[in-house]
C-alpha cells in the first residue's frame, strides 16, 4: 500500500447545510472531501501553495469555497459503484467535471482513501508545476504535465462537489470519484485569477450575491441547498461502432481544440484522452489514439493500431512493479508513451 503524507487541516471544517440521505458513504468522508479541497483552495488564495521548484504560486482573487451537493454525490458513488477506473461520460454526469483516484488496498479506509486522494491531486502542482507565478492559464502544454486533477480542484469558479468511494475486491482497488460544478479544466483559460483573496464582500465578484468569508479568504454563494434526485440509471459510455479509426469530422464547437481537423490533432491532443471535460470528444473523434477500440470495430487496415511495446524497455517491468502503472503522479498519455505493454494500454 503506497505510504504518503497526508496534510493537516488548518481550519475547522465547514458543517453541511443538509445531510446526505445515502447512507454508501458516511458524514465523515464527506467532511473529509469538503474540508481537505476548501483548505487546499485557502492555502493557494493566500500565496501559501508550492510550484515545482519550490516558487510560491501566486495569491488568487474569486476563489470560491466549495459546497457540498446530494445530488453530484449520487452521481459519483453511481459511478464508483461500477468499480471502473475511468471517467463516466459528461453526459452521465451533467457536464460536471470529474477527478478519479484508485488505491490498491481493497480494503482502504474510506475516509482516509479520500484525504489521500484530494492530497495527491493536489500534490500535482509542486510535483509538475504547469502555472507559474505569473500566469495561470491551463495551456495544452501545462495540461500535458500532468496536472489535471490539481487544476479541477483549483478552478477557481467551481462552487460545488460531490464525491463517492467504493471497494471493490474484483478489481484490487478502492476507488474514489469527485465531481464538481461548475467543471474546469478547459483548455487556454485561467485556473484563477491573480490579484489579492477577499477581505468583503464586495472584492467577491464572479458571481451575484456572493460574500466573503475572510477566515479563510475564500468567496462563497449565499444559498447552498441541494436537491436530492433519484439515483441515475447504470452508465455505459462506448466509443464509435464501425470502423475504428480516428475521425476526420470538422469540430466546429471545439475549434479551440481541433483546428479543422481533430484526426490531423489526435496524437499531439493524446493528453486529453481522460480529461473529464474532452473524454466523450476524445472518444469519439480519437478512439484509436485513446485506445478506446473494440475487437468489433479494431479492423481498420489503413488505420492499424500501434505496435504494442514499451518504449523503455529496460525500465518498465521494475516501473509497473513498484506502481507506475497506477500512480496519480503519471497521466495515461505518460504511461502509454513510455510503457504501453507493461500497463496494458494495449
Amino acid at each position: 500500500m503506497w505510504a504518503v503524507l497526508i496534510l493537516s487541516c488548518y481550519f475547522s471544517v465547514i458543517a453541511f447545510a443538509a445531510i446526505c440521505p445515502s447512507n454508501e458513504i458516511s458524514d465523515a468522508i464527506r467532511q473529509a472531501a469538503i474540508s481537505s479541497h476548501n483548505n487546499f483552495r485557502s492555502q493557494l488564495a493566500q500565496g501559501q501553495s508550492t510550484l515545482r521548484g519550490g516558487a510560491r504560486a501566486a495569491t488568487a482573487k474569486n476563489m470560491y469555497r466549495l459546497n457540498y451537493d446530494c445530488a453530484i454525490e449520487a452521481t459519483a458513488q453511481a459511478w464508483a459503484n461500477n468499480c471502473q477506473f475511468q471517467h463516466s461520460t459528461s453526459n452521465f454526469r451533467n457536464g460536471a467535471g470529474e477527478n478519479l483516484f484508485m488505491t490498491s488496498a481493497v480494503n482502504a479506509n474510506q475516509q482516509s482513501a479520500m484525504t489521500q486522494a484530494a492530497t495527491l491531486w493536489w500534490k500535482e502542482l509542486a510535483d509538475f508545476g504547469g502555472i507559474s507565478s505569473s500566469d495561470t492559464t491551463l495551456t495544452m502544454s501545462a495540461f500535458n504535465t500532468g496536472i489535471g486533477h490539481w487544476s479541477q480542484m483549483a478552478w477557481a469558479k467551481t462552487t460545488t462537489i460531490g464525491c463517492g468511494v467504493k471497494s471493490c475486491p474484483s478489481q484490487g482497488m478502492t476507488i474514489v470519484v469527485c465531481q464538481y460544478k461548475v467543471a474546469g479544466n478547459f483548455i487556454n483559460q485561467p485556473v484563477y485569477e491573480i490579484g489579492t483573496p477577499c477581505q468583503v464582500d464586495r472584492d467577491c465578484t464572479t458571481y451575484a450575491n456572493s460574500k466573503c468569508d475572510t477566515t479563510t479568504r475564500l468567496c462563497f454563494l449565499g444559498n447552498s441547498s441541494t436537491v436530492i434526485p433519484a439515483p441515475p440509471s447504470s452508465p455505459s459510455s462506448s466509443p464509435p461502432s464501425g470502423t475504428c479509426a480516428d475521425l476526420a469530422n470538422n469540430c466546429a464547437a471545439n475549434s479551440g481544440l481541433c483546428n479543422n481537423n481533430l484526426a490531423n490533432n489526435c496524437a499531439a491532443n493524446s493528453g486529453l484522452c481522460n480529461n473529464s471535460n474532452y473524454y466523450d470528444l476524445m472518444t469519439q473523434k480519437c478512439a484509436l489514439t485513446c485506445r478506446r477500440c473494440t475487437p468489433s470495430n479494431n479492423n481498420n487496415n489503413n488505420n492499424p493500431a500501434p505496435t504494442c511495446v514499451d518504449s523503455n524497455a529496460a525500465s518498465c517491468a521494475s516501473w509497473a512493479l513498484n506502481g507506475f502503472c497506477t500512480s496519480q503522479f503519471y497521466t495515461a498519455a505518460q504511461k502509454q508513451q513510455y510503457c504501453a505493454k507493461s500497463c496494458n494500454f494495449c
